[in-house]
């Protein structure tokens, strides 16, 4: 059971990340006496990053494709 509550947890902490972004960002523009983007935006912008399609260089080694997958893993472990 914990194991799935830090799990859970962990979701929940990376799931937030992008709106406390959006009102960091909101409120710093409001100080500064602008409007600026929504409290969404972050959240656009992922999908957006998410939605483009990777390219690479079709001479390319086999570094370039791995590199991603070693960093995810590398920091998923820590």
């Amino acid at each position: 059971m914990r194991w799935f509550l830090e799990h859970i947890q962990v979701v929940i902490a990376v799931a937030l990340t992008p709106l406390l972004i959006g009102v960091m960002r909101q409120v710093r523009t409001r100080l500064e006496g602008r409007r600026g983007p929504g409290i969404g935006q972050p959240w656009r912008d992922v999908r957006k990053l998410l939605a483009k399609e990777p390219l690479r260089a079709s001479g390319a080694s086999w570094v370039l494709w791995l590199a991603p997958a070693a960093l995810i893993t590398s920091s998923l472990v820590v």
